[in-house]
């Protein structure tokens, strides 16, 4: 046995190399182990953003459903202001795994749920817009052009300059919501949902905050000719 531990040695140069060797040996399965941790890390965030922006995509779609029925019997489909909201977060709470109430009447997000690959609260900015004032959108039945909603606590009033509503309509989409002076330019060309969600996106190995995301996604009114 001794020979034999001698001969590796000078195989292996001398006692240096013959630890390094062994050092590398036990390295071998750590570094196998890391690689595929970062990418399967990386392949489970890249399948959540995903699952993040087809869920936004899908409630923006189901929101721009809801059509006003006499403005649709009248050949003018206009978006319920107040059905589009609930749908919306109806829809978006069902794909994302989040917690709802409707306590005051009207449904709203109040977090992820403990199966949600969401972490902490998610942030919402919803704004549906008909282009006009003909048809009523709201229970109180205020006519207005377009409705905003949001869940953020700092909150602020979006307001669209009356006298430049119709179509087409050049929004900016922000990280906090809209704007109508800079951001990513949006047109809207028939009554639309457009809505932007922030949120951080759960872990997959560690304790640590997730990371940020901002997504947004948008869906008009088609009408058949």
């Amino acid at each position: 046995m001794k020979g034999l531990l001698i001969e590796f040695k000078k195989m292996s140069g001398n006692e240096s190399g013959f630890a390094f060797t062994v050092m590398f040996l036990l390295l071998i399965p750590v570094l196998v182990f890391l690689m595929i941790s970062s990418t399967e890390i990386a392949r489970t965030e890249r399948a959540t953003n995903e699952t993040l922006q087809q869920a936004l995509s899908n409630a923006v779609k189901d929101a721009a459903h809801m059509v006003d029925e006499e403005s649709q019997a009248m050949g003018e489909p206009k978006i319920d202001y107040e059905k589009a909201y609930n749908r919306f977060v109806e829809s978006l709470s069902y794909n994302l795994l989040l917690l709802n109430n409707d306590y005051d009447g009207s449904l709203n997000i109040e977090g992820p749920s403990d199966v949600s690959s969401i972490a902490g609260n998610l942030k919402y900015w919803l704004l549906i817009y008909n282009g006009d004032d003909k048809y009523k959108g709201y229970k109180d039945g205020k006519v207005v052009s377009y409705a905003y909603f949001t869940n953020e606590n700092d909150y602020y009033e979006f307001i669209i300059d009356e006298s430049e509503t119709g179509f087409p309509k050049q929004l900016y989409v922000t990280q906090d919501g809209f704007s109508d002076e800079s951001g990513i330019s949006i047109t809207l060309k028939s009554p639309s949902v457009i809505a932007v969600i922030t949120t951080n996106i759960n872990p997959v190995v560690s304790d640590k905050e997730g990371k940020k995301v901002t997504r947004w996604a948008l869906a008009r009114v088609v009408q058949k000719k």
